[in-house]
């Protein structure tokens, strides 16, 4: 009855009140599309920050292990450059001194 009396001092007719009344029936519809869009945001923001997480603790490895290959680098030539030296040490021996 509010409702009517709210219509006739705004010259609202029945169909303009039928209407509103629809109208704020899909509010709880709308609502409701809102929420569900809410919470798959939320899923998917969730995935994102474990994703960031994962990527974070894959980038410190790599950091890690570029640290330990450039120290490691300078040794491994080292150590090829002294294998390369025995190797040509050996040869001149076996040509001077044969086999």
């Amino acid at each position: 009855m509010q409702y009517a009396a709210y219509c006739c001092c705004k010259n609202i007719t029945q169909s303009q009140l039928l209407e509103t009344q629809v109208c704020e029936s899909d509010v709880a519809g709308v609502f409701f599309l809102l929420q569900s869009r809410s919470q798959t945001l939320q899923k998917q923001l969730q995935e994102m920050q474990d994703q960031m997480e994962q990527t974070v603790v894959e980038l410190r490895t790599f950091e890690n292990l570029r640290q330990h290959e450039i120290i490691a680098v300078p040794k491994r030539v080292e150590v090829c450059a002294y294998q390369h030296f025995i190797v040509i040490k050996l040869r001149v021996c076996l040509a001077l001194y044969g086999n």
